[in-house]
């Protein structure tokens, strides 16, 4: 899928997926082993 840039760093036991998109919006999911995922919503204006 070309029209997303995808990066995902592992730091620790904690995971942070960023997805960006044409929009200008983009995601953080914050994952950490025996915590439930956090999911950031962002758009840039």
């Amino acid at each position: 899928d070309m029209t997303k840039d995808y990066e995902k760093q592992h730091i620790g036991n904690l995971y942070i997926k960023n997805v960006f998109d044409k929009a200008g919006e983009y995601k953080i999911i914050l994952r950490a082993d025996g915590y439930k995922d956090t999911e950031l919503n962002l758009t840039v204006k």
